[in-house]
């Protein structure tokens, strides 16, 4: 049998191969090749005397001989060009199972072809607004385009922040892929208690109600993988300093707008 690409893998200034056969025996084989060239246009003629830009290993055999050959390299953080079909599981195993963080993990699961069938965006309202407001509609289309389902729950005629919380328990379930909370001004707060109970890829959140008197929490915990907070410059509702402080306290992304409380949230 001739040699077959197994895993393909890009990184700065070149690439990492790993090829497979099998033997007459039915067992597989592996090796793996570099190739650094594109590296070597990056560099000086007088730095480039003597140095090898393309190798390749000894083959072994067995699936744990084909890790160990990979991970003279940091394979599993460089981002993943192709996997063969039938080795998908056992790539996809490793990279689930690494303890560091993998940033290029979407784009393993999707040349694994483990991506999920389903997304969704799940919309909270602000206090005085409604669930189809202009910036809700927006970016519901936004997240149409992106594949994502989209659910904006209906609060009106109920301003106690607790009860839209235990409202956005009973009507949101998760789908099998990404999961994004996205609140506006009260429904930033409500989205953000409600993150502790459902842990979604993503917090989005526009002119929270944080540090607001009343509210059971002045300046609720977070549990997203990703938080993002957008805040008009001129709020006179909500002070934007609170999603400042917000934002320093939890990691989360922030971005200042030239604009109010109402067009910020609605």
């Amino acid at each position: 049998m001739k040699p077959v690409k197994i895993v393909e893998i890009g990184g700065d200034g070149g690439s990492i191969t790993l090829f497979g056969w099998k033997t007459a025996k039915g067992n597989w084989r592996f090796l793996r090749e570099t190739n650094e060239c594109t590296l070597m246009g990056m560099m000086q003629n007088s730095d480039v005397t003597g140095v090898k830009f393309q190798s390749s290993s000894a083959a072994d055999t067995g699936w744990k001989a084909a890790i160990k050959i990979l991970s003279e390299y940091p394979w599993k953080i460089l981002y993943p060009l192709y996997v063969h079909p039938e080795f998908a599981d056992l790539v996809w195993n490793e990279i689930i199972n690494m303890k560091e963080e993998c940033y290029s993990r979407f784009e393993w699961q999707e040349v694994c072809g483990k991506l999920p069938k389903h997304h969704t965006v799940c919309f909270s309202h602000g206090k005085k607004s409604g669930p189809w407001g202009a910036k809700i509609t927006a970016l519901a289309e936004v997240a149409k385009k992106k594949g994502f389902d989209v659910i904006s729950i209906d609060y009106k005629g109920e301003s106690d922040p607790e009860y839209r919380i235990k409202r956005l328990y009973s009507e949101f379930s998760p789908s099998d892929g990404f999961n994004i909370l996205v609140g506006s001004s009260m429904g930033g707060y409500v989205a953000t208690v409600a993150s502790r109970n459902f842990s979604p890829d993503g917090l989005f959140l526009m002119a929270p109600a944080f540090g607001i008197k009343g509210y059971h929490e002045q300046f609720p915990k977070p549990c997203a993988r990703k938080i993002s907070i957008v805040h008009g410059i001129h709020d006179d509702v909500v002070p934007i300093d609170n999603s400042i402080k917000f934002a320093m306290q939890n990691n989360a992304q922030f971005h200042m707008l030239d604009d109010g409380h109402q067009r910020t949230c609605k």
